[in-house]
């Protein structure tokens, strides 16, 4: 199952319309979409997940990386520099490449990155950034 969170919003309707269509098309849940969710939500569907597919074309702090890799998941995500600042080893997919990336998520499926162990190469400071500023 690929759980997604996309927010239920007009600009989102023809995507929305599409993971019904996957869905009915399957007679089954193979995508769930949590919508917009909270930190909250967003860290139990971590807790519950074997990885994180993350084809963003920008990222500017790599939040969902980190917290991703925090929680012992995989991460999957864009061959862009973000990546490889990120993770050690990065598991990277071209984000231009829809066929590329279900690849990737099938070779992942399949236990091809069960031996990798992704290393953050910078630490989450999130925390301690907002205990600051609310100083």
């Amino acid at each position: 199952t690929l759980a997604v969170t996309i927010e239920n919003c007009k600009i989102n309707k023809p995507l929305i319309r599409q993971v019904e269509e996957i869905n009915n098309n399957a007679n089954k849940n193979v995508i769930i979409n949590h919508g917009l969710v909270s930190k909250e939500k967003v860290l139990e569907i971590y807790q519950a997940s074997r990885a994180l597919v993350f084809p963003s074309l920008k990222e500017s702090m790599g939040l969902p990386l980190i917290e991703a890799n925090m929680f012992g998941i995989k991460v999957l995500s864009s061959d862009l520099p973000y990546s490889h600042e990120i993770l050690n080893p990065p598991i990277v997919f071209n984000p231009y490449e829809t066929k590329e990336i279900a690849k990737t998520m099938e070779l992942f499926i399949n236990g091809k990155y069960d031996g990798i162990t992704q290393r953050l190469k910078l630490e989450n400071k999130m925390e301690e950034l907002i205990k600051k500023l609310q100083k």
